[in-house]
């Protein structure tokens, strides 16, 4: 019941918000690229293809730290984004799903505190850590775990959402 509530008011609050699953696989790690897509963005979805060559401005933390364990996977990475809201990024390693992470922009103080109370609906209690200008919950499932920041920038307040397997690491050393 507390779930269909917290659903509720997230629906109310954030327009285009359709909670954290979305139709969202957070937990199929190493899913086959185009099977992942086809099973996960509707058909309306519109995305784009990158890789970190084609955009070296292209910053995500689980990204830097696949390319620190050996720069030789870079060529083999691959980040598929959505042009929905919020915007997401795919990341894939060989073709095989590695993490998925959702950036928020522009949000009310409100907005922000409802996207944490539904990670904690959907992962647990998180472990949080405050910094000077942001607000980290860390999650974790037998699958997933989760790395949530809230950032104050100027007048504006802005989330990042880092969602990855909890084998990361013997995934890729498998892979290499």
């Amino acid at each position: 019941m507390h779930a269909a509530i917290v659903a509720y008011l997230l629906i109310t609050l954030l327009p285009g918000f359709r909670g954290v699953s979305n139709a969202i696989d957070y937990t199929s790690w190493g899913a086959e690229k185009a099977h992942y897509i086809t099973r996960n963005f509707s058909p309306e979805t519109r995305y784009c293809e990158f890789t970190p060559a084609s955009n070296p401005g292209y910053k995500n933390k689980i990204m830097s730290y696949i390319i620190a364990l050996g720069d030789k996977l870079r060529d083999s990475i691959s980040i598929v984004r959505t042009k929905t809201n919020p915007e997401r990024d795919f990341l894939f390693v060989k073709n095989r799903l590695y993490s998925i992470s959702e950036i928020y922009e522009s949000l009310t103080d409100e907005k922000a505190q409802a996207i944490i109370q539904s990670l904690t609906a959907s992962f647990g209690a998180p472990v949080v850590e405050k910094g000077a200008s942001y607000m980290q919950y860390s999650y974790a499932t037998a699958k997933t775990r989760v790395m949530a920041r809230i950032f104050r920038k100027e007048h504006r307040t802005e989330c990042k959402i880092y969602y990855y397997s909890t084998d990361i690491f013997k995934r890729l050393m498998v892979e290499e």
